[in-house]
């Protein structure tokens, strides 16, 4: 009875607060328009569980500027499934419905009442989809694969966010250093890494470019709080593949940033 109260009155807070979602910032940046070419859009997003940094739910916020920025593969982390603070709703449906695009979501974790993982929504179609734990201790950590048939062939697009732990995340970079490795189709990695040490990320730089760094741009930043700004949210591209341009958006909603990425 306790629990039922605590979430009914928990629910009437965020129900509330939905209704005046706080978005402090310019809403969409036209540097970040459809390219409207032959190119592939890539995005990465930590979404913080469709809440803004003050806590306040508003998926449709998020969606719109998504759809604002018009991307053709999407990688999104924190995504909830019917929990109490996304007000029992299924993300990734939701988000899914407003952009109308393929799904694959794979779950991290089992919390009060739903479940949150990693998303990717893709304009191409999607021939298969593998979700892999990752070693952790804290929280559940975990990778979510797909193969999409894109105009330049196909290729597998992985969605992570990896631990707060260095020493966990040395572990996680090399289980997905090999799984990348065992499947000879270019891949596109994307997540929240939660590093800016870029020696971590060297066994992936092997047989990966960073557009940020292709393009002089690593001095964008990606995640902002009261104490830290700093850039450690990445997507990184086979190096056969060219890159047109690389980008940050200061859609300022969650705790980090989109990173936007156009190759071809």
């Amino acid at each position: 009875m306790k629990y039922k109260i605590i979430s009914y009155l928990l629910c009437c807070y965020m129900i509330f607060s939905q209704m005046n979602p706080d978005v402090s910032s310019t809403f969409f940046n036209e540097s970040f328009a459809s390219p409207g070419d032959n190119s592939i859009r890539v995005v990465s997003y930590n979404i913080h569980f469709g809440a803004s940094k003050k806590g306040k739910p508003a998926i449709s916020v998020v969606s719109r500027f998504l759809s604002l920025i018009d991307p053709d593969i999407l990688c999104l982390q924190e995504v909830d499934q019917n929990t109490i603070r996304s007000l029992f709703l299924d993300q990734s449906t939701k988000l899914n419905e407003d952009l109308s695009m393929k799904i694959a979501y794979g779950i991290t974790d089992n919390i009060i009442l739903g479940k949150t993982g990693n998303l990717i929504l893709s304009k191409f179609p999607i021939l298969s989809v593998k979700n892999r734990v990752l070693p952790s201790s804290k929280y559940k950590r975990s990778a979510l694969k797909v193969t999409l048939k894109t105009p330049i062939g196909k290729i597998n697009v992985i969605n992570t966010h990896l631990s707060l732990s260095r020493k966990e995340r040395k572990k996680q970079i090399e289980i997905i250093k090999t799984w990348i490795l065992e499947d000879r189709l270019p891949t596109i990695l994307a997540g929240d890494f939660n590093t800016t040490d870029m020696t971590e990320l060297k066994p992936l730089l092997y047989f990966l470019n960073d557009p940020a760094d292709i393009t002089n741009q690593t001095h964008l930043k990606t995640f902002k709080d009261h104490k830290y700004h700093a850039r450690i949210d990445y997507i990184f591209v086979p190096k056969t593949y060219f890159i047109k341009s690389y980008g940050v958006s200061d859609f300022d909603f969650s705790d980090h940033y989109p990173v936007i990425v156009d190759i071809y």
